[in-house]
């Protein structure tokens, strides 16, 4: 067996670097990418930390990629045996692994259809500079030169993969700090993995390639050449992080901070201001307060609540109807709607069955939400009621106390 790794006029600039003869960045099982002593992050790991939310990609099945300590899904599985085989392949000249592999066998024919000769794999490049380190999954020499392979697996079928590749995150649309233009989805976050070897390669070792993203689904490939837009967003904000440095934004630490996820939820507009004071609340007030009520504010600004994944946005939250005793504080919510009581309950979108917090998603439910979202943002020892005052079209107005456990959901 021979390997089938070739000293290319393209790939000798970069084989023949002093960081790469001198080995200066290595990688360490157990402890991870090290250069000089210090610690480098992947950067799947870097991108995650810096730009992304969370994120759920749409799967073939529900399971997690991590089920079980110790136990991975089996796309996951599947992944590593193409990386496996070709990484053999390479290396070695081995094609056992790549018969017994159809993922690696149609990245391999990919690469033979468009003429691209296989230099290397898991090429290990870094970026001090940026603390950050990664290694190539496929390295190639092309007509243009380098060219950079970004190795993918799905279970889904092509299908299915080209109808959910590019759909952004229901919950969290749009990437965080300078990529927030860009979409939430496994398309943008492949490319701006191989965006950033692509970087790292100009940074580093002056050499300027080329790249692709092939990702085989489980009945045929995909191709995805690299995203220029992306690159050069992605080439902006890294600078922009490196050589400009703002003074740090001090953060309110009373704004109660609550996950990203719940940011739907929060009223895009304001309320519709009430004048007064509807008799279903008064009637309440008469019937069921234990004490006097004390303050009655209409149109009532609860405060501010703010992210765990962006504490820079602060947004204003408001009730309807604050009331305070000496031992409670209630707050109320007006909903107008044509819904009966019963399809209330039914759940809204079976595709989104679950809300953030836990609960069905049924009106009920998202009118729930919104009520406590507002009242998370109250600073207010007393113990706290909520309630909501349905007003249907020719019905009878009710209203519906809030369990607790929307709120306690949000701490």
């Amino acid at each position: 067996m021979t390997s089938t790794f070739r000293r290319l006029p393209s790939c000798m600039a970069f084989y023949d670097h002093p960081r790469v003869k001198e080995k200066h960045c290595v990688r360490q099982p157990g402890v991870g990418f090290s250069y000089k002593g210090t610690r480098l992050l992947g950067i799947t790991e870097f991108l995650r930390r810096t730009y992304y939310p969370v994120f759920t990609a749409t799967r073939r099945s529900k399971g997690r990629a991590v089920t079980k300590k110790g136990k991975r899904s089996k796309g996951l599985i599947m992944g590593s045996i193409a990386d496996t085989a070709i990484t053999t392949y390479v290396k070695t000249g081995n094609t056992r692994k790549m018969a017994a592999c159809p993922a690696a066998r149609r990245l391999a024919a990919f690469l033979h259809c468009h003429k691209l000769k296989i230099v290397d794999a898991h090429v290990l490049i870094f970026e001090p500079n940026y603390g950050i380190a990664t290694e190539m999954d496929v390295l190639c020499h092309g007509a243009t030169g380098l060219i950079v392979i970004e190795n993918k697996t799905t279970l889904q079928t092509r299908a299915e993969h080209e109808q959910t590749y590019r759909r952004p995150d229901r919950d969290q649309p749009t990437l965080l700090r300078g990529l927030y233009t860009l979409h939430n989805s496994e398309y943008v976050h492949h490319q701006l993995q191989l965006a950033c070897m692509l970087i790292m390669l100009k940074n580093t070792y002056n050499i300027i390639a080329t790249g692709h993203v092939l990702v085989a689904s489980s009945d045929g490939l995909n191709h995805y050449p690299m995203n220029q837009d992306i690159l050069n967003k992605l080439a902006a904000s890294l600078y922009t992080r490196k050589h400009f440095h703002p003074a740090p934004k001090s953060l309110d630490q009373s704004i109660p901070l609550i996950n990203y996820a719940f940011r739907p939820f929060v009223p895009k507009q304001p309320q519709p201001v009430i004048e007064e004071c509807p008799p279903t609340i008064t009637k309440f007030f008469l019937k069921n307060a234990p004490a006097a009520i004390d303050t009655c504010v209409l149109n009532y600004n609860t405060g501010k609540l703010s992210f765990l994944q962006r504490p820079d946005i602060n947004l204003d939250m408001t009730v309807d109807l604050y009331a305070e005793s000496t031992t409670t504080v209630y707050l109320f919510l007006i909903k107008s709607t044509l819904l009966t009581q019963k399809e209330c309950a039914n759940i809204i979108d079976i595709h989104a069955a679950v809300l953030p917090s836990g609960h069905k998603a049924s009106f009920y439910a998202i009118c729930s939400l919104e009520l406590a979202l507002a009242a998370r943002a109250l600073n207010q020892p007393k113990k706290i009621e909520l309630r909501v005052l349905y007003l249907p079209t020719g019905a009878k107005p009710y209203l519906r106390k809030i369990p607790i456990s929307y709120l306690s959901k949000l701490r």
